[in-house]
């Protein structure tokens, strides 16, 4: 989903790396259309990260806090983070893949032991009519 660890720190030259997951690709795009597209003030990016681990959710945007599940809304208590440049992009797919629970097996190295619903959200306003 994110990539590799080392592909992850090669943000540096703005290029997309060949290891990089699904995730960083998407944010990338998506942030970059949108700069190129409309205006600072039409429209705010944002992120949020949740790992489920041994049946918990936790936070992976705020030092693994652990996450309440309803039977009404869903998950609750996580932090949604604002991405406005690629440095954003870089800190929070970092911090994301810092948090999330890992270790080796014959076949990987970094296999995940847990699972992570990554949430892109993309709200944009009017100008006329805010």
């Amino acid at each position: 989903m994110f990539g590799s660890p080392a592909s992850l720190k090669s943000f540096e030259d703005g290029n997309i790396h060949p290891e990089w997951g699904i995730f960083p690709r998407c944010t990338m795009a998506a942030l970059e259309y949108m700069a190129k597209k409309y205006d600072e003030s039409e429209y705010v990016f944002s992120c949020s990260c949740v790992d489920i681990y041994m049946w918990e959710c936790y936070d992976l945007l705020n030092e693994r806090q652990k996450c309440k599940v309803t039977s009404e809304s869903g998950i609750e208590g996580y932090r949604e983070v604002r991405l406005k440049t690629v440095d954003d992009v870089k800190k929070l797919i970092n911090t994301a893949a810092s948090h999330r629970v890992t270790n080796a097996t014959k076949c990987n190295d970094t296999s995940s032991r847990s699972h992570a619903i990554a949430t892109l959200r993309l709200t944009r306003f009017n100008k006329e009519d805010g």
